[in-house]
């Protein structure tokens, strides 16, 4: 009550609060459990930022801060720089947030004769994409576990991250980390928050899948397709890294595999064009290139273009408009299988 009345005081006044030193000049009588607070010194605390450069701030602004509470437990501004310091910390890096909590723990430092940390940088906020602050209930980017799940790479991730309030001065925007370890610098950090950017991590993944031999892209994908068999898993890696820019999209194109569409219903045309493919089909090898070749001749032959010729069996055999191109499609399922679709549509 008494610290609630000092504080509509100095909001009369339009005035900062600053403590008062009651307790220290004139303790309540009777009064048996106190806070202990720090004993201003007041002057310049001065330090240098990587990102900010020379930080100076007013101590004769700052009043007596708590460092433990009246329940015996030591405050954040107490226990943190005190831990440092017994952990000897060199560098100090941390959100831009901390930066007003930093003349504090410095006259806290100096107070107890410790030796203050090398170097300090506070770092720009990420922000989501409307310019808020990140939070855990209403922006998905702040769950870590996300990403695993929708299978983007940490690496991809690492050189996404490194890239959010910094640039390294040129075009250059993938990185290696062994790059990013070289070219990377505080006095191109920016200062103001940095918004995360969705489109731009699906790129910079897209492009670390697309780097990735078939072999290690098959492993990888794995654990999203547990139930397909790894040499199946291989023959459809070259048709999805060209189309995947996270590796949980390998659900969305191979789901097909192990599960059964309903056959669309066909006007007599397209049917007679799907009875031409299982003719064109049932005696040719069962692999990407002669099963595309084959297609084609019977499309060249049909007088329609590719498009309504390719949409009716690739709705026919996954159950989608959209899939892996259409002589990948066919040759990932076994032949009856592939054929059986089709049969029953036409």
């Amino acid at each position: 009550e008494e610290l609630e009345a000092e504080r509509r005081a100095a909001q009369m006044q339009k005035r900062p609060y600053k403590y008062s030193r009651r307790c220290l000049t004139n303790p309540p009588p009777g009064r048996t459990v106190f806070a202990v607070r720090f004993k201003v010194p007041g002057g310049e605390v001065t330090f240098s930022d990587m990102v900010r450069g020379h930080m100076k701030f007013d101590g004769d602004l700052i009043g007596d801060f708590i460092i433990v509470k009246s329940d015996g437990y030591p405050t954040y501004q107490f226990a943190s720089p005190v831990d440092d310091a017994l952990m000897k910390m060199t560098h100090v890096i941390r959100g831009e947030e901390h930066l007003s909590n930093t003349p504090y723990q410095l006259m806290l430092i100096d107070a107890l004769g410790y030796e203050r940390p090398t170097a300090y940088a506070h770092m720009p906020l990420i922000l989501a994409a409307d310019g808020a602050k990140l939070s855990k209930r209403k922006h998905p980017e702040s769950n870590l576990m996300l990403f695993k799940e929708q299978g983007y790479l940490p690496e991809a991730l690492v050189n996404y991250l490194a890239l959010l309030g910094w640039n390294p001065g040129t075009e250059q925007e993938i990185f290696t980390f062994d790059e990013l370890v070289r070219t990377f610098s505080f006095d191109r950090v920016q200062h103001a928050g940095a918004r995360f950017d969705w489109e731009k991590l699906n790129w910079i993944n897209g492009e670390y899948i697309r780097k990735l031999d078939d072999d290690e892209l098959a492993g990888r994908l794995q654990p999203f397709v547990p139930n397909l068999d790894p040499a199946i898993i291989k023959r459809a890696v070259p048709p999805l890294k060209t189309r995947m820019h996270k590796l949980a999209q390998a659900v969305d194109y191979l789901d097909y595999l192990w599960t059964d569409p309903p056959p669309p219903t066909l006007d007599s045309a397209t049917a007679e064009r799907v009875r031409v493919a299982i003719n064109v089909l049932k005696d040719v090898a069962w692999e990407p290139e002669p099963i595309e070749a084959a297609l084609e001749k019977a499309v060249s032959e049909s007088g329609v273009g590719k498009g309504k010729f390719y949409t009716p069996l690739r709705d026919v055999l996954t159950g989608k408009k959209v899939s892996l191109p259409i002589h990948y499609a066919f040759a990932l399922l076994p032949k009856e299988k592939a054929l059986s679709r089709l049969e029953r549509a036409a």
